[in-house]
């Protein structure tokens, strides 16, 4: 089962997130396999359903965002309805392609966009339709355009406050993290770029979903939650 390079394992599948096993935890890391996806239905950590308004693919916010130097796409806005190759659309299950976009329209330019880095992922196969996308691919996506990467970071679905002091290091020395996190108990994982934090231990993040209204976005405004699971330095 560790061999087969076919495996995949769902981080989360919408309304119905599966339950955390540790051991199937263990092989999503190490495999190197992971997905995020954020549903219509998705229950974040104070039990509501995520507003609607979230999750809108036809409000008209006319990408790209720039703050600073840095470039912001919404997951479900302007692109919201783009198909992706295995199912569903961008709004429902893109915060990978959709982080990967800002990442590289940041450090590359504007003619990366959430549609340009669906082809892509089409065009080289990689996993991406309901069940989410893989941080392996994201990976390999921003290698294969020039960037430079560290190793994976892993973490054992911890609270922001135990990653803070291994990031705050690399941050300091000019890296930004591709970041995957689980957003409630046993699921709702998601993926956002890491590109500050605070004296305070606040990390800021370019998030495709929670964040359109504030960029950064503060994750710790979720405390305990997200739950961080693994990350990626990421550099020009």
């Amino acid at each position: 089962m560790v061999e087969n390079p076919d495996l995949t394992i769902i981080v989360d599948q919408g309304e119905n997130p599966i339950d955390f096993n540790p051991f199937f935890e263990f092989l999503n890391i190490f495999i190197n396999f992971g997905q995020g996806v954020l549903s219509s239905t998705e229950i974040v950590p104070t039990g509501q359903v995520v507003p609607s308004s979230i999750l809108n693919p036809q409000e008209s916010i006319t990408p790209p965002i720039f703050s600073g130097e840095k470039v912001y796409y919404a997951q479900c806005n302007g692109y919201g309805n783009i198909s992706l190759p295995d199912g569903c659309t961008l709004c429902y299950a893109g915060c990978g392609p959709t982080t990967v976009a800002m990442i590289a329209a940041s450090y590359l330019g504007t003619s990366y966009n959430p549609k340009t880095i669906v082809d892509t992922y089409d065009s080289e196969g990689y996993l991406l339709g309901c069940s989410g996308s893989r941080y392996t691919d994201a990976y390999t996506l921003l290698k294969n355009l020039g960037l430079k990467t560290t190793d994976y970071l892993v973490f054992n679905l911890e609270k922001a406050d135990t990653v803070v002091p291994q990031l705050r290091g690399y941050l300091n020395a000019g890296w930004t993290f591709f970041t995957l996190a689980s957003f409630c108990d046993g699921g709702c994982g998601h993926f956002f770029w890491i590109t500050d934090i605070d004296s305070d231990g606040n990390i800021f993040a370019y998030d495709p979903a929670y964040g359109r209204y504030q960029i950064p976005y503060n994750e710790n405004s979720r405390y305990p939650f997200p739950l961080y699971r693994l990350a990626f330095g990421v550099k020009k």
